[in-house]
């Protein structure tokens, strides 16, 4: 089993490889877009209502005193490499977002997940923009993947810490990193 460490500098290495090689072969920029999955034909959803519904009350952890995210920046501002995770509108990192939430901090998280987790973009469906119970059972599967507790589908410091951004060099993307 490989360490966290070691998988981190493996998907970052292949996002580096992925990307070096589209840009020789078309001159394009390298976009790591897996194919969305059909929504399930039973219910028209992503995921199961019932999977859904785990993720529809928050955790004791969920009921911080944190900010709701609402925008984005650039979290490594003095690096070559763009990294643009959720913020408060005044910049802070430090918050939250969970089923109801709605807008651009919702969308670049769903961004992220598409860029670096492709199995669990595959539960959340497209990027709407929208924090549903699709995007809050994605959340979970990120958490599950890096060791993240308690694994409740929602997204606040711990869970932004733990995982993979995608990173942007000159609007290219270049990769998935960790923040810390």
């Amino acid at each position: 089993m490989l360490t966290r460490s070691t998988r981190r500098s493996l998907l970052a290495l292949a996002g580096v490889t992925a990307g070096i090689t589209s840009l020789a072969a078309t001159g394009a920029p390298a976009v790591a877009t897996p194919a969305d999955p059909a929504p399930d034909a039973a219910n028209g959803a992503w995921v199961s209502p019932e999977e859904a519904a785990k993720y529809s009350a928050p955790s004791a952890d969920a009921l911080e005193s944190l900010a709701t995210c609402t925008d984005f920046r650039d979290f490594l501002p003095n690096s070559t490499i763009d990294v643009w995770v959720p913020t408060t509108a005044d910049g802070n990192g430090n918050c939250q977002l969970g089923p109801g939430n709605q807008g651009n901090a919702v969308g670049k998280l769903q961004l992220a997940i598409r860029d670096c987790y492709p199995g669990a973009a595959r539960i959340m469906g497209p990027i709407d923009k929208i924090y549903g119970g699709n995007t809050a059972a994605a959340v979970a599967e990120v958490q599950r993947i890096e060791g993240v507790v308690p694994r409740d589908g929602y997204y606040g410091p711990q869970t932004k810490n733990a995982m993979l951004w995608p990173g942007y060099q000159n609007g290219q993307w270049v990769g998935c990193r960790p923040l810390v």
